[in-house]
């Protein structure tokens, strides 16, 4: 099981082959995950980086990617706790760094921030 956030759907969504790139298939994200990545696919509609057919078509890629929505009793604490333990100020970004610790499997993401903070406690792949 791997744990994935926006950065790396999206990227996977963008590439000619997708999800094919994976050798582990059981993909997993919080809830929020979807919402992270058509947010980042209207603004650059909306900024013009992306036309705007190219981004819907990438919204449906991203609302049918082989990810399990994947919650836990136990994810509003453990963010709380992974934001402050990783120095950040936003708990949305430390969801991905605590589903990964409560399921016990890597976190993987393209954001070299969160990776470097997240390394400290959590097993994560990526830059």
């Amino acid at each position: 099981m791997l744990v994935v956030d926006p950065t790396v759907v999206l990227a996977a969504c963008f590439a000619p082959r997708g999800f094919a790139h994976f050798a582990d298939p059981d993909l997993v994200a919080p809830p929020l995950m979807w919402t992270e990545a058509r947010s980042v696919l209207h603004e650059m509609a909306r900024r013009g980086e992306l036309a705007a057919p190219a981004a819907r078509r990438l919204r449906r890629l991203v609302d049918r990617a082989p990810v399990a929505e994947q919650s836990h009793p136990q994810l509003g604490e453990a963010s709380w706790d992974a934001a402050d333990r990783m120095g950040i100020v936003r708990s949305y970004a430390a969801e991905y760094v605590a589903l990964a610790r409560l399921l016990g499997c890597p976190l993987m993401t393209l954001d070299a921030e969160l990776a470097h903070r997240a390394r400290r406690i959590a097993v994560v792949v990526g830059p």
